[in-house]
């Protein structure tokens, strides 16, 4: 493609002839575009000109047409492509939208509207089932469902809707639920859920290594780039077996990752964890991750779907792409993924694509992913991601459009039973803007995710051998890293459990704080040596989220009661650890009380308010 500025101010796009991927070798393809249209230049295979003037463009490879139209001012290029599949409408239109997004001097503020060709702006979605009344509770569960005693439908027509509205909100980050310490939780999130049979899993950060931000050790992985520069498939399996086996120890679901984005723009931070600027390349290393993994029945989740091309303003800046560069280039990796490596676990990208934020992008999610690569897992949002109904901004809360979309899974809120992000969909459901139909779909695709997971074996007591000698290592190692103590903080103060700080050399514990209200606490410890000579130097470390808050020391002169007073450092999630490691023996704990010294509610509530009117 070689790309010409014109005279007038636009461009003009020539197609070489070129081999196409997908035809028998040596069969070729040409676009081609009557002389008159070329601009008077005769050789030019396409044209698109700034005027008034159309051009025609059609590409002949014996597959069925896909509309592909981009509009610059007044000028248009229609390239009809014939590809076999159901027509994926992403049409581009600059200049007319609503849609802020598109990078202007990096601020990201151009306008761009697409036109689905599904009904996503009035809730309408034509393969969409029809809504199946709630039945309330008639004792099915979902191993009910495994076991074909009830089809999937009639088991989920017993939710109520309030029931669907939770299923698709995950919670975390650091859910209590779960895994210490991991990025998500998601299915079984209210009681309700969970009486149904309904397993909770877990998602933990990848996709170098398993995150977990209480303090727990795991193998740190080579980085995507560094995999993919091997070229070498099986040396990724191999790896990735590894990893699949230390998910099962961790009873983690699934790893948010391999990250399959392409090296697009040089300034992209992430580069690293993707693997290359080729998608064939990138493709096949994360079919071999996948496939390693799910030798454990866990699985990766690839991400972030799709033109994730830069994290500057990477949940605004808007991807403008044609239909032939998105399934060519920025696709053709999940393809691969999905038809070779048998992914089923995919998370949407935080930024607008053609008009649409991924998490809202109906063509990209169900005509394409669901209707031609015949996907049959879970789709989830990047965390706290935005979607839009058509020609309007992105919003958090439009949790509606992302379901009519099927993007399953909103990550993520604090308490889904609350409705703590205070999402539309209760509002939505009302009004008739989306259907329980579209809720139930979703929650379809999300238990039949669950019932392939570990996490579901668990819950009906399953255990393999293998499960039981992982439990066993996971209990050794748990000793050496120190206790785990949950504390719900409800109020501004909460008083720790000190008879279960042990203050022996050596000896650590750690508390799982899940904060009501966010904000700055202060630990006020009361304490004292006992038993020790007067030069014994008796230090403590206080840790939190795996960063060192402070040090102190006592000496063996502190024979009386003091208290300590130890600022924290801010709480933005409402799941916090403090970590207590004692590296010399003597100390005596009387109590450890902490004080909400500031909220920060407020100020996270404006800061919120502010970046959505600033989008």
């Amino acid at each position: 493609m070689k790309p010409e500025a014109l005279a007038e101010g636009g461009y003009r796009v020539s197609y070489e002839d070129v081999p196409l991927r997908t035809q028998d070798p040596g069969e070729r393809r040409r676009e081609r575009l009557p002389e008159e249209n070329c601009g008077g230049r005769g050789t030019a295979d396409s044209t698109v000109e700034s005027g008034k003037g159309t051009a025609d463009s059609t590409v002949e490879s014996g597959r069925e047409a896909a509309d592909c139209t981009v509009e610059s001012g007044k000028g248009t290029a229609d390239s009809t492509v014939e590809s076999g599949r159901e027509a994926a409408d992403c049409t581009a239109e600059s200049g007319k939208g609503t849609v802020d997004g598109t990078a202007e001097s990096g601020k990201g503020t151009a306008d761009s509207t697409a036109e689905s060709c599904k009904g996503t702006a009035d809730g309408t979605v034509e393969n969409s089932k029809e809504a199946v009344c709630c039945t309330g509770d008639r004792g099915w569960r979902l191993a009910d469902v495994e076991a074909g005693k009830v089809s999937m439908e009639g088991f989920l027509a017993q939710l109520t809707d309030e029931d669907l509205c939770c299923i698709v909100r995950g919670e975390g980050m650091c859910s209590p639920k779960v895994t210490a310490g991991t990025a998500g939780a998601f299915g079984g999130v209210t009681d309700r859920l969970a009486g149904y049979g309904i397993p909770i899993a877990c998602c933990a950060d990848g996709p170098s290594g398993i995150r977990m931000d209480c303090g727990s050790i795991a193998f740190a992985m080579p980085n995507g780039a560094c995999l993919a520069s091997t070229f070498n498939e099986a040396l990724s399996e191999e790896l990735f077996e590894w990893e699949g086996l230390e998910l099962r120890k961790n009873k983690i679901d699934t790893l948010l990752g391999p990250g399959i984005n392409l090296h697009r723009n040089p300034l992209n931070g992430r580069n690293f964890e993707y693997f290359s600027e080729d998608p064939f390349v990138t493709g096949k290393m994360a079919a071999a991750q996948l496939r390693a993994m799910g030798r454990y029945d866990v699985t990766g989740t690839i991400k972030h779907f799709a033109c994730n091309s830069q994290e500057y303003k990477r949940n605004e800046v808007e991807a403008v792409v044609s239909e032939r560069a998105l399934r060519e280039l920025y696709l053709k990796g999940f393809e691969i993924a999905v038809t070779e490596g048998g992914a089923y676990s995919i998370m949407t990208s935080y930024n607008p694509i053609n008009g649409f934020w991924s998490a809202s992008n109906y063509d990209m999610l169900t005509t394409i992913l669901r209707g031609e690569w015949k996907y049959d897992g879970i789709v989830m949002t990047d965390w706290w991601a935005k979607a839009n109904d058509e020609g309007h901004a992105g919003k958090v809360e439009n949790t509606a459009a992302m379901v009519r979309a099927q993007n399953d899974l909103f990550m993520v809120v604090a308490n889904a039973g609350e409705n703590s992000q205070k999402d539309n969909s209760m509002e939505s459901l009302k009004k008739g803007t989306v259907t329980r139909g579209e809720y139930l779909r979703s929650a379809a695709n999300i238990c039949r995710f669950l019932l392939r997971t570990p996490a579901y074996q668990r819950m009906l007591g399953r255990k393999s051998d293998l499960d039981r000698q992982l439990e066993a290592t996971r209990a050794q190692e748990m000793e050496s890293f120190g206790e785990l103590v949950r504390i719900a903080v409800t109020e501004g103060t909460c008083c720790l459990p000190v008879e279960q700080i042990a203050t022996g050399k050596g000896s650590s514990v750690t508390f799982e704080l899940n904060i009501r209200e966010r904000g700055i606490y202060r630990l006020e410890l009361t304490c004292r040596v006992a038993g020790q000579g007067s030069l014994a130097q008796i230090p403590l470390t206080l840790s939190q989220d795996r960063q060192i808050v402070k040090t102190i020391s006592l000496t063996g002169e502190d024979k009386e009661w003091r208290t300590k007073e130890i600022r924290l450092n801010p709480s933005f999630h409402n799941t916090t650890f403090l970590k207590f490691f004692f590296g010399q023996g003597g100390m005596e704990i009387r109590e450890a009380r902490l004080v909400l010294e500031e909220s920060m509610e407020a100020q996270y509530r404006a800061e919120k308010e502010t970046a959505e009117e600033t989008d």
